[in-house]
């Protein structure tokens, strides 16, 4: 999550923050990743895309349904790709874009895309995983 946030750097979470509404886009949060072997591991992520929402890359923009999603002003300068034509270390292989999110589920970006593992690669997050909204560091 770097620039937001650097190594070492200590979080605090609200697990109460979508208690009485869903999470929104741009909320950073603290989730459990997909991946099985990592169920013991807490990841800081963005949420970038909505269920049911489409998201695709271009020129290093998010497209929301087709249109240009700006993003807030502390990340206006991060460069986001699709990472089909990268090689992934993910055993499905990278999302292929547009990629439409599922119900109850979440696409989810780290700030520091040339080095996020993130949705870009497996796909959406489900709502299960994400344990709270990050407050201040």
């Amino acid at each position: 999550m770097e620039p937001t946030f650097r190594r070492g750097d200590r979080v605090t979470a609200d697990i109460w923050a979508y208690a009485l509404h869903p999470p929104r886009r741009w909320d950073v949060v603290v989730v459990h990743p997909k991946a099985a072997d990592l169920k013991d591991v807490v990841w800081v992520m963005r949420i970038v895309a909505l269920p049911g929402e489409k998201i695709s890359f271009s020129d290093g923009h998010i497209l929301i349904d087709g249109t240009l999603l700006v993003p807030p002003p502390q990340i206006a300068a991060i460069y986001f790709k699709d990472l089909g034509s990268q090689p992934s270390s993910s055993d499905a292989g990278p999302t292929i874009h547009p990629y439409t999110v599922p119900k109850d589920c979440y696409y989810v970006v780290g700030d520091n895309p040339l080095a996020a593992y993130d949705s870009r690669a497996w796909g959406s997050l489900p709502r299960g995983n994400i344990l709270g909204r990050v407050l201040d560091k």
